[in-house]
């Protein structure tokens, strides 16, 4: 079976349809990888995206994870009642800091090596890297 070009993949819809002759996008465009690849560029990086109902996050600590097209995304309401989102990875060994799908928490804590970030993301600290040598390192404010 001979795979279709991108091109010819795109072409099977009618985007200009009139509403009467209009329909749901055809099926390759379900599962083909590569209209995947053009939906993170130009739809799911530049729209916002549904994480999680308001009422996970009302109270300062409150959190919710997804994965939106394939990124590890955490938001969670700050102690002034900003809600924030980040990417939800360690910047020391980018593990996913958040492991819950949702909760409430006062500082949100990498498991892999204890890296402590704020509810308005800046690094905390490292508990586990206390003692060690040559290891120059400034909390961010926040």
């Amino acid at each position: 079976m001979t795979e279709l070009s991108l091109q010819k993949v795109l072409s099977i819809y009618d985007d200009n349809a009139p509403l009467a002759e209009a329909s749901t996008i055809p099926a390759p465009w379900y599962v083909d990888t590569r209209i995947f690849e053009l939906e993170k560029q130009t739809v799911f990086s530049r729209t916002w995206q549904t994480l999680g109902r308001v009422d996970q996050v009302e109270k300062p600590g409150q959190f919710v994870t997804a994965n939106v097209a394939g990124e590890p995304i955490v938001a969670v309401r700050g102690n002034d009642g900003v809600l924030r989102a980040f990417f939800n990875v360690c910047r020391h060994h980018a593990a996913a800091v958040v492991t819950e799908p949702y909760g409430q928490t006062q500082l949100l804590h990498c498991p892999y090596h204890g890296w402590n970030y704020g509810l308005d993301g800046s690094l905390k600290g490292m508990p586990e890297f206390d003692g060690v040598k040559n290891w120059e390192f400034r909390l961010c404010s926040g």
